[in-house]
């Protein structure tokens, strides 16, 4: 997840159930500016998973400091351009690691990110027949360098499926 969803949400990100011979998955959060607190629930309540926080290099020194302190907090330094880190960058750091395969459960941004970098390889979308907002609402994706149609990913060999009132595309991307 991308920093503004764990600011925004607090979230845990447990999985539901895990399988007794497999560990907790690794939690993933990019956060250029390193604002996340030592008080997010992620931190504060984790139940044995690894967390990888992907930040600018030389950023907050002291407050990368406390967060040494926590033993399965990792915080990687990397370059970023226009406080945003390369996706790839992040996807290579993550592989040296033996992560080679993640969910990414963010906002508009992080997606963004993944789809302008064409690293996203498969997308699972929950749609419900319910239509709300308000004039800040933001979409599921944000910032895309897409101009026209022409050039824009393609979600192919997707299916459809029902759960109770509500339904699921998943399909794979294909990038021009």
């Amino acid at each position: 997840v991308g920093i503004g969803t764990v600011i925004k949400d607090n979230p845990l990100l447990e999985p539901t159930e895990i399988s007794q011979n497999r560990k907790n998955p690794a939690k993933i959060i990019i956060d250029p500016s390193l604002k996340i607190s030592t008080s997010a629930k992620l931190i504060k309540i984790n139940k044995n998973s690894d967390i990888f926080i992907f930040t600018q290099k030389g950023i907050n020194r002291d407050k990368i400091k406390t967060f040494k302190f926590i033993k399965y907090i990792h915080i990687i330094e990397m370059d970023c351009k226009n406080n945003i880190i390369s996706v790839k960058d992040i996807l290579k750091k993550l592989a040296e690691e033996n992560i080679m395969s993640i969910l990414v459960e963010g906002g508009g941004k992080t997606h963004g990110h993944f789809i302008n970098e064409k690293m996203a390889d498969k997308v699972i979308l929950f749609y419900s027949p319910k239509i709300f907002g308000i004039k800040e609402s933001k979409g599921f994706v944000e910032g895309l360098n897409i101009s026209s149609i022409a050039n824009a990913p393609v979600i192919s060999n997707y299916k459809l499926k029902r759960l109770d009132n509500d339904f699921i595309v998943e399909g794979y991307f294909e990038y021009k």
